[in-house]
């Protein structure tokens, strides 16, 4: 009878996929009684393996200890990162970022080429366009060209250097030209191709303005949100 019982158990597990045998035999009974055991230890092994050949036991009393350790590591890592922030959190980083790269800015200048609107010819059904060197410079929210470099050391000797300017929110949109590393300032009367060296040149200006002209553009909507102060009794 009891040969039987185990027999119908087999017979179960085998549907399940635990067990295939069906054998009626002790020797058999006994290896499937004792395999199971036998199994468990194997994966007691291989996780203590994992554990550093130590025990599940063991693992618990040094569990605190490593917990310690690793929130030690945790704070040591903080005060690293906070001497090179200054002593300053995360979000005080981010906002310094911010200012610095709006007062970069504010002072950006370089040399791009800018295409002459009016010196052009026609060669062959070739229209030729001619591009000339030009001193550009971000100043007082304007976009400044010239033919030679303004100085700060001219500006502070009273030196004038003639160049033209217009106001970054007088542009409507900034285009780009696909495959070239150029991109067209428009405005209401008129649009202004510049060329740079490469493209991360490019873009940075792109990104210099487009940040300037939101600034303007929130500085603009603060003023008219802003309430209206009440009129003094006389």
């Amino acid at each position: 009878k009891v040969w039987c019982v185990g027999r119908l158990d087999t017979r179960l597990l085998g549907r399940e996929g635990a067990a295939t045998t069906t054998s009626s035999s002790p020797v058999a009974m006994q290896s499937w009684f004792f395999g199971k055991s036998e199994k468990d230890k194997a994966a007691m092994k291989i996780q203590a393996s994992f554990r550093g050949k130590k025990t599940r036991s063991a693992y618990q009393i040094e569990r605190p200890n490593l917990e310690r350790q690793k929130t030690a590591r945790r704070a040591a890592a903080a005060k690293i990162g906070a001497a090179f922030r200054g002593t300053k959190t995360r979000a005080e980083v981010s906002v310094l970022k911010g200012e610095k790269q709006f007062n970069d800015a504010q002072t950006k200048r370089g040399v791009l080429e800018k295409r002459s609107a009016r010196k052009s010819f026609i060669f062959g059904s070739r229209q030729i366009v001619l591009w000339q060197r030009k001193y550009v410079r971000i100043d007082d929210f304007h976009f400044c060209y010239s033919n030679k470099e303004v100085k700060a050391k001219s500006q502070a000797a009273g030196k004038k250097v003639e160049e033209k300017r217009f106001p970054l929110d007088s542009i409507t949109d900034i285009l780009t030209v696909e495959g070239m590393d150029e991109f067209i300032l428009v405005t209401a009367d008129n649009q202004y191709h510049f060329h740079c060296a490469s493209a991360v040149e490019n873009q940075s200006w792109i990104n210099t303005i487009s940040l300037l002209q939101a600034y303007l553009r929130e500085q603009k909507a603060h003023s008219q949100n802003a309430p209206v102060p009440p009129p003094r009794n006389r």
